[in-house]
């Protein structure tokens, strides 16, 4: 797949992860996912936190290109991440 469609698959909230879809329905499958994705978001929310100081010190140029390129990347796809884990989080919940 091109850099182009792997951005897009990243930003899509129908991506799952890699064995994702092979889960079952067994408490432990979800509970497994949300460890997943709860990791995922802190990760991101890091990074996010980390761009942004960066951000602070970059010209306004560099600073319009990071929020549009890499910002609303991330932010896509804390979407994404926040959605999957709300979806395993009712599997648990029932």
């Amino acid at each position: 797949m091109d850099i182009e469609g792997e951005a897009l698959r990243a930003i899509n909230p129908d991506t799952l992860l890699p064995g994702e879809a092979e889960s079952g329905q067994l408490p432990e499958d979800a509970e497994h996912w949300i460890s997943v994705y709860s990791e995922l978001i802190s990760t991101k929310l890091q990074l996010l936190a980390n761009l942004k100081e960066m951000m602070a010190r970059q010209s306004h140029e560099v600073q319009d290109e990071l929020e549009r390129a890499d910002v609303r990347v991330i932010e896509s796809q804390l979407e994404r991440f926040r959605g999957r884990l709300e979806h395993w989080k009712q599997k648990v919940n029932g």
